[in-house]
């Protein structure tokens, strides 16, 4: 039999690759992750020049789990010599470029990852898992299956899928097809469909309309600010874990401008654009028209463009407009992993938003898992919260699975209570100020 290991990692893209750095350097666990690409990837198509991360650089791979771990991101600044003119900027928001090139800089200072390798079937077998790859097999007890969201496609547009109608993810890779386009229609609401919006603007000079649809109500930011942030912190996920499915239903909907807002300098970036080239720029042919609270209904070919017919949310009338390239900013959904199909049998479906039952280790509910153990990372957003999907928390989901699979305590900090100011449980106290669990708060002994 091949080598087997403690855990093996199927997929080593960014949160694989924090549960990689947190294994790399501990000695009760043999790890190795598999990717099928041959160099790390994270969204190459939008890798924009000027494309920036929404949250804070501390939220690294490793940070929030260990801050003292040597893949850390501020010591990443110290290895390129350029931590003093970093802390100069006044800024912890980094460049998505930024962001990649320290992921690169850890994934190539592991030693527990292949890359090139494509796994094609999982079997369960003797109480062990078979991995097999392109290459060879590979056994392991346990499991961490990392391999993204799937993007997502209205039907009609996956019929005319191709070099002028396409995914938002594919944008860089496609921009040079529809360079010379004239009118642009991009649907989705979001980060991508801004920062796209911004880069046609600049670099299309044959241009002449360009239309945005959104299904919200209004361009909106993402809302980062101090108490919202608190649900991105452990013990609120512990909060949303345990709603009904009904009430998370709400609750994503409420948060949802937490993770898939768009950011504030975009927003003002975008909005002075359109001020310059409608009043300042007196030779600009660009018409910039934006239409929230439309509901994209189907595309058609007409000719050599396309027809987009959306509906008016307010009127609940349909509109059509004409284009020469189409792109969907529209997002992701997750499906059943394919790879997981020999033993799809043995597995807990979720009936709700998410393929699989995921419990708050990030294990797989399913026959043997009093046995051997599944995570998955990024495949229980519904289940755990929105912040499930970016990497904010990815250093403490990693550091989770690490306790989980050692059955001890490799990161003890994540039994230290992260005290929230907002309690969302009528049994919490604020345990900030020195204060514990059992004794009441300023406000509620002044309200008994």
């Amino acid at each position: 039999m091949e080598q087997q290991y403690d855990l093996l990692g199927v997929g080593a893209g960014i949160f694989n690759l924090s549960l990689a750095a947190l294994l790399s350097d501990n000695k009760s666990v043999t790890s190795h992750f598999l990717d099928k690409n041959t160099d790390l990837e994270w969204y190459p198509g939008l890798m924009l020049d000027n494309a920036k991360m929404q949250t804070c650089c501390i939220k690294d791979l490793v940070s929030l789990a260990d801050p003292t771990n040597q893949y850390s991101f501020l010591n990443y600044l110290s290895s390129k010599n350029r931590l003093f003119q970093f802390l100069n900027r006044s800024s912890f928001i980094i460049s998505r470029k930024e962001f990649f090139d320290y992921a690169q800089w850890v994934s190539s200072r592991l030693s527990n990852i292949s890359r090139g390798i494509s796994v094609e079937k999982i079997y369960y077998k003797n109480g062990l898992f078979e991995v097999t790859t392109d290459k060879q097999s590979y056994y392991a007890k346990n499991l961490s299956i990392s391999i993204g969201r799937n993007r997502f496609l209205p039907e009609s547009a996956k019929v005319l899928e191709g070099d002028k109608v396409f995914h938002g993810l594919d944008y860089l890779f496609k921009k040079s097809k529809i360079s010379n386009a004239k009118r642009i229609v991009i649907v989705g609401g979001g980060q991508t469909a801004s920062e796209i919006l911004l880069d046609i603007m600049d670099s299309f000079p044959r241009v002449e309309e360009i239309t945005w649809i959104s299904r919200r109500n209004n361009f909106l930011p993402l809302d980062d600010s101090p108490f919202v942030n608190d649900y991105y912190i452990p013990s609120y996920v512990d909060y949303f874990s345990s709603l009904d499915n009904d009430l998370k239903r709400v609750k994503h909907k409420e948060q949802r401008l937490t993770s898939d807002g768009i950011s504030l300098d975009t927003l003002t970036e975008l909005y002075e654009k359109i001020y310059e080239n409608s009043f300042i720029r007196k030779n600009s042919n660009l018409n910039v028209i934006l239409k929230p609270f439309r509901k994209f209904s189907e595309i058609q070919k007409a000719g050599d463009g396309y027809k987009v017919i959306y509906q008016n949310m307010e009127t609940h009338k349909s509109v059509l407009t004409e284009a020469d390239a189409v792109i969907f900013a529209t997002g992701f959904e997750n499906k059943f992993p394919s790879m997981l199909s020999e033993i799809s049998d043995l597995l807990h479906l979720d009936d709700n938003e998410q393929p699989l039952k995921v419990g708050s280790n990030f294990e797989v509910s399913w026959e043997y898992g009093h046995l051997n153990t599944i995570y998955v990372q990024n495949m229980s957003r519904f289940s755990h919260g929105p912040w499930e999907s970016n990497i904010s928390l990815a250093a403490w989901r990693s550091a989770k699975i690490v306790n989980h699979l050692t059955q001890g305590n490799s990161y003890p900090m994540l039994n230290v209570n992260d005290s929230p100011f907002v309690s969302w449980r009528d049994s919490d106290r604020n345990n900030y100020r020195g204060l514990t669990n059992d004794q009441p708060s300023y406000v509620e002994t002044m309200s008994a």
